[in-house]
Formats: structure tokens, C-alpha cells, sequence
């Protein structure tokens, strides 16, 4: 069924369907919730899928894959496939230097020394 919604252009997050509206709601009520707003200087094309974008955040809030897989309800597999994903998109090495493109590019932002992160 995932697979079915999925070809129709929704987004199965967990069991529940979305659509890709419904899902633009929850992506903003979710960095909200973990303190992220857009960046001063956003680039018009992200070139990573919501849920990249997403994984890259948390990324961006210093937790493992691991954490991400649990905090998302994702295998940790999962998780490590979208942060081969994010890596050769961005054209990057690693984690932190992932994160540090999208800081520079201000698709996520430091609010303030305790290492917050704001998204616009």
C-alpha cells in the first residue's frame, strides 16, 4: 500500500499517508518543534528530497544515525542510505561537512551558542 500511495505522489511517513501538502504542514510543524526556521540567505533550489532535508537537520542538531532512525521511525539502514544520498548530492565527504554546506548556505541557521538551530 506505501508503495501504491507513493506512485500517486504522497508521502508515507511511519503508517501515515500524506499528501504533499499535508506534508509541507508537518515539515514546518517539525522544525518548528526542533527549534528551525529558515536561514537569512536560503537558496532557491535545495537539491534534497522533504525527507533528506529533514535527516540533514537533525544531522545539522548533532544526532547519530541511530538517534535519527529512532526519532523519525526509520531503519537505521534508512537512514544511512538517505545520508549517502544527501553526501553525493551535496558533493561532500561526510556528516559535518553536510552540515556545514547547509549552515553556509543558510538552509539552517545557530540561534544562539547553545547550538540551536532556526529554519526560516
Amino acid at each position: 500500500e506505501a508503495i501504491r500511495q507513493v506512485s500517486r505522489g504522497n508521502y508515507v511517513i511511519g503508517s501515515q499517508v500524506m499528501t504533499p501538502r499535508e506534508i509541507k504542514r508537518w515539515l514546518a510543524k517539525e522544525f518548528e518543534r526542533f527549534g528551525v526556521i529558515p536561514g537569512e540567505r536560503e537558496e532557491k533550489f535545495v537539491p534534497l528530497s522533504p525527507r533528506e532535508m529533514e535527516i540533514l537537520l537533525l544531522v545539522c542538531r548533532g544526532l547519530s544515525n541511530k538517534e535519527i532512525a529512532y526519532s523519525l521511525g526509520i531503519s537505521h539502514q534508512t537512514v544511512k542510505n538517505h545520508m549517502t544520498s544527501i553526501l553525493r548530492k551535496l558533493d561532500v565527504e561526510d556528516r559535518t561537512q553536510a552540515a556545514v554546506y547547509a549552515l553556509r548556505r543558510g538552509w539552517v541557521r545557530l540561534q544562539d551558542t547553545t547550538g540551536d538551530l532556526s529554519y526560516d
